[in-house]
């Protein structure tokens, strides 16, 4: 039977029995996957498919085993065993490494944290300062004008809590605070007397007038009580030898005290 076959550089070669097939194979000419072709009509195919062909089986190559001798073997020196404290120091030193990532890795959070809330704080500081800005530039000349009066306000409170005390120097407390408010007043008050109070005289006219009557008597009543007192610290601070100013005007204030109590009364009777 003629068997054909292509070799490796693709020519196509006849062959005229199945021992020159096997000859070939043998001599690793014709390979498993080498196309073959029985007869003249047959069809082509693979060479292991031919049941006639016998291949020899690929031997599995395996790696040579290193082999020690005796000699080698009794002679060569025992490994060190690792010693106890030496294997518990790497995991104490992994343990050791990983905290200090851990704690790194906090830091920074806490770190960023922090930038942030104090971005968000100097944000809130900055908006409150320009909002007072804005507040206090559109309410600038309001705040100066209550800040007057409420200076204006302490400033009387404080002169007339001291009147009262006596803390004032005795020559201004008799002379300036006390006898020349009251002269003042006194001539006031007659020329109110005849002018304003006239029988046509109108409801406001009169209002005023008591109003101002009022206020002179409290003014006096504080003015007479701040010169007795300073009077009394005069005396004491001062002695005997310069204590005559002091007595004149405790009296002068007794008289006018007296003089006003009986002018009331007649008034009424």
């Amino acid at each position: 039977m003629i068997y054909k076959f292509i070799d490796d550089h693709g020519t196509e070669i006849t062959v005229n029995s199945l021992s020159q097939l096997q000859t070939l194979v043998e001599g690793q000419t014709i390979k498993k996957n080498t196309k073959v072709k029985v007869g003249l009509r047959g069809k082509w195919g693979r060479a292991k498919d031919v049941n006639e062909l016998k291949f020899e089986e690929e031997k599995k190559t395996e790696p040579e085993k290193k082999t020690e001798d005796m000699v080698s073997f009794v002679t060569r020196e025992a490994e060190p065993t690792p010693k106890k404290e030496e294997i518990k120091k790497q995991p104490e030193k992994a343990q050791a490494e990983n905290k200090n990532v851990v704690s790194a890795e906090i830091e920074r959070e806490i770190t960023s944290i922090d930038y942030k809330d104090q971005k968000a704080t100097d944000k809130s500081e900055e908006i409150s300062k320009t909002d007072k800005q804005t507040s206090n530039l559109g309410s600038g000349e309001n705040q100066n004008i209550v800040l007057f009066f409420k200076k204006l306000w302490q400033g009387i409170v404080l002169f007339f809590k001291k009147l009262w005390q006596g803390k004032h120097s005795l020559k201004l407390s008799f002379w300036v605070l006390y006898l020349l408010p009251n002269l003042l007043f006194s001539i006031l008050f007659l020329f109110l007397l005849t002018h304003v109070l006239k029988a046509e005289a109108s409801l406001v006219s009169i209002l005023l007038f008591y109003a101002a009557t009022f206020a002179v008597i409290g003014y006096l009543s504080i003015s007479m009580v701040g010169t007795w007192k300073s009077a009394n610290y005069f005396r004491i601070l001062v002695g005997n030898k310069a204590s005559k100013l002091g007595i004149v005007a405790q009296i002068f204030v007794s008289a006018d005290i007296l003089l006003r109590i009986i002018g009331v009364t007649k008034q009424f009777i």
